[in-house]
């Protein structure tokens, strides 16, 4: 599904972006609004000059986040500015010890820092845009080690570098990888190798996506 379905999916027949996790809206909200009421996929795509630092540490040690999965609609964060080498400054404190599940990273992002889902023990799905070239050491330090499945979905048909200790304190139960799907599976093949000097790589299943990009089902 693209950025433009999504939109009209998460906002219904309304103008604001509907968020599943209140606690994300209720620490969104006096940042991002324009009215004090919502906020609009305007709001989010409007490139102000503190929202370039607005998320370095906005949900460090939150115990009551799960789902961030909006944090897609954030488009503003492409609109890099001038005297910044990179678009979006995730550094390690955004999320860290948080109790975040799910998210959904912008499109169009080009940096995050190593440590940025450090602690993030309940992390179990994350979506990862194409423009996202590296991904750094440890990367997802102690993602869902409380024995669920786990999952990072790709969206480039081109796999990043990965570093080697990328997925460090992997999941017991292992980590699955999703990839695009082609009908000759290279992109699948490419990953295999990609990931072929990446710690304890032998516990990462790679598997393909849906042809229309969805998430198979078994």
């Amino acid at each position: 599904m693209n950025l433009e379905k999504r939109r009209r999916a998460s906002s219904g027949t309304g103008k604001y972006i509907k968020f599943a996790d209140p606690e994300v809206e209720r620490i969104l909200l006096p940042i991002f609004s324009s009215d004090g009421i919502g906020i609009t996929f305007e709001d989010a795509d409007m490139a102000r000059p503190a929202d370039f630092t607005a998320f370095q540490s906005l949900f460090e040690g939150n115990t009551l986040i799960k789902y961030f999965e909006e944090f897609q609609y954030f488009t503003y964060l492409e609109k890099r500015p001038t005297d910044n080498p990179y678009i979006w400054h995730g550094t390690y404190m955004t999320f860290r010890n948080s109790t975040l599940e799910r998210v959904v990273l912008p499109p169009h992002i080009q940096f995050a820092s190593a440590y940025i889902f450090g602690g993030c023990t309940r992390l179990h799905y994350l979506e990862i845009p194409e423009t996202l070239t590296n991904i750094p050491d440890q990367f997802i330090s102690g993602m869902a080690v409380d024995g669920k499945p786990s999952m990072v979905v790709f969206r480039s048909s081109t796999p990043p570098t990965f570093v080697s200790t990328c997925f460090w304190r992997r999941p017991s139960t292992g980590l699955t990888l999703l990839v695009p799907f082609t009908d000759d599976h290279s992109v699948l093949a490419s990953y295999q190798q990609a990931i072929a000097n990446v710690s304890q790589s032998g516990d990462i299943i790679i598997i393909e996506l849906n042809p229309d990009g969805s998430i198979p089902q078994n």
